[in-house]
């Protein structure tokens, strides 16, 4: 990992970085200097809120390149739970004085937000006020919702402008996740989500009052340590360390033990966590937090690290010798999908072979004959598709589909759907072993649903839950995609 950027402090499941202002603008023109694509946002107390309840939110904030609070309560509650963070930074501010060191470096900027005419005036006060200010263009795409969107007229103008840095005020959290679902592709250093500030900066909106700040804030606060005290209270007797077993109910030897040791300094969390990735390297492995109770933000914010470079390496990083409080602690700072509890239940013959991305079953039959997505030659998919029923496709999808994992299946998916025969009927996706869904999964599946659509097909998720249902219901797209009451298929 880069040493030079601090690990973030993770205040109620949100990561942090403890820079000050200037610190957060040094960052910035630093890393558009680099040349690497990132992003970076100024969560607030809303913000913070809704991380909880959103998945893909979730997701996005922990792989942020920079994650400066915006609002007191925040900076506040972080000294109760570890190091405290330097002062807030509101996105108001953040775009003057990033749009000030970009004037001075001789960066470029692009404005992408809505309502029409607002990103343009924002460009020409910023013009005014820092002279040499680079506008390198501006978008105002229809207010609609993400999976609607028309997003290649803007990736485009995007590639036409090449900016060094790119302003997203789309709202949140429809800007984080349309900036992930693109940063990968394109080669802009810089993206920041900056919420309504360009509305802000043209005069358009005032910033909210300070009385409905306060009220909202005390409230935040008083939740939070309410739910802090309560977790607490709650017991602290280790469950037994244990590694995952294999067939013969051993010890299964492709995981490492590594011991969890408290973490007081930056320095110590560091170290631990050079340590950990030279002991895992391509292994995976099971953190043993016997005898740990609690885990400042500090700690938490290693782990996110820890379990942020498995999922990059998509390697597994389990937990064991919890107790109830730690277990409560950890899923309440959003740890559960990067560092999962050992589960003796648990096939871990079945989720660690060597098998394909995805899987595909075509036929009606009740033990349709599943074969891997990655085919070899036409001839062995026509072979398939005539030895059942005709009926129906099912595809099976991977553990996580997401924009890091999507076009592998994608490409193992089209091609098959391409080839059904007219006799299909149904094409069904059983998302029982779906843990995580983004919307570059989630609009992979509307455009499944479309030419399902078109062909007179039946198309459906089967079996959706947890994490990526909630994706589902958030993007209000449940009655398009899953199955309503009196309408479930046979098992298939």
């Amino acid at each position: 990992m880069d040493t030079d950027t601090p690990i973030p402090l993770v205040i109620l499941g949100v990561p942090f970085h403890p820079y000050t202002r200037q610190q957060t603008i040094d960052r910035c023109v630093e890393h558009v200097k680099k040349r690497t694509s990132g992003y970076m946002a100024t969560p607030d107390l809303d913000f913070v809120m809704r991380a909880g309840q959103d998945p893909e939110l979730s997701r996005i904030l922990a792989q942020a390149a920079l994650l400066i609070p915006d609002g007191w309560p925040i900076i506040w509650l972080s000294g109760r739970l570890g190091p405290k963070l330097p002062a807030p930074v509101t996105g108001s501010d953040l775009i003057l004085s990033l749009s000030e060191a970009a004037a001075q470096e001789g960066f470029s900027v692009f404005h992408l937000g809505v309502p029409p005419g607002i990103s343009e005036k924002a460009g020409e006060v910023l013009k005014q006020k820092f002279p040499g200010y680079i506008l390198a263009g501006c978008c105002s795409p229809p207010e609609t919702d993400l999976l609607e969107m028309d997003h290649i007229p803007i990736l485009h103008q995007l590639e036409q402008s090449k900016p060094d840095i790119l302003y997203v005020a789309l709202g949140s959290p429809k800007q984080e996740k349309w900036i992930n679902l693109h940063f990968r592709e394109w080669e802009i250093p810089l993206a920041v989500g900056l919420g309504d500030s360009f509305e802000v900066l043209a005069g358009i909106r005032k910033r909210v009052p300070k009385r409905k700040r306060c009220a909202e804030s005390f409230r935040f606060i008083l939740d939070a340590l309410k739910k802090i005290k309560a977790v607490r209270r709650l017991e602290c007797t280790p469950r037994p360390a244990e590694l995952p077993s294999d067939a013969e109910g051993n010890p299964d030897a492709r995981f490492v033990r590594i011991p969890w040791i408290p973490l007081q300094t930056p320095e110590a969390a560091q170290d631990y966590i050079c340590d950990t990735e030279k002991a895992i390297q391509h292994q995976h492995a099971v953190l043993d937090f016997t005898g740990t109770t609690w885990l400042t933000s500090l700690e938490l914010g290693t782990l996110l690290i820890l379990g942020r470079n498995a999922k990059f390496r998509r390697v597994f990083l389990l937990r064991t010798g919890t107790c109830d409080r730690l277990d409560t602690w950890l899923r309440i700072n959003l740890m559960d999908p990067l560092i999962e509890p050992v589960d003796p239940a648990t096939d871990w013959n079945t989720r660690l072979s060597e098998r394909p991305v995805s899987q595909v079953t075509v036929g009606s039959g009740n033990q349709p004959k599943a074969v891997p997505a990655t085919f070899g030659s036409p001839k062995v998919r026509k072979k398939i598709l005539q030895d059942n029923e005709k009926k129906s496709c099912t595809l099976f999808p991977p553990e996580e589909l997401s924009a890091l994992t999507l076009d592998e299946w994608r490409q193992a998916i089209l091609p098959v759907i391409e080839d059904l025969p007219s006799e299909t009927k149904s094409i069904f996706v059983e998302a029982g072993d779906l843990r995580f869904l983004d919307s570059a999964g989630l609009g992979f599946f509307m455009l499944l649903k479309k030419r399902a659509k078109e062909k007179n097909q039946r198309f459906e998720i089967l079996n959706l839950q947890g994490a990526p249902l909630t994706t589902v219901k958030l993007a209000r797209v449940d009655k398009l995609l899953l199955p309503q009451t009196g309408t479930l298929p046979k098992k298939i």
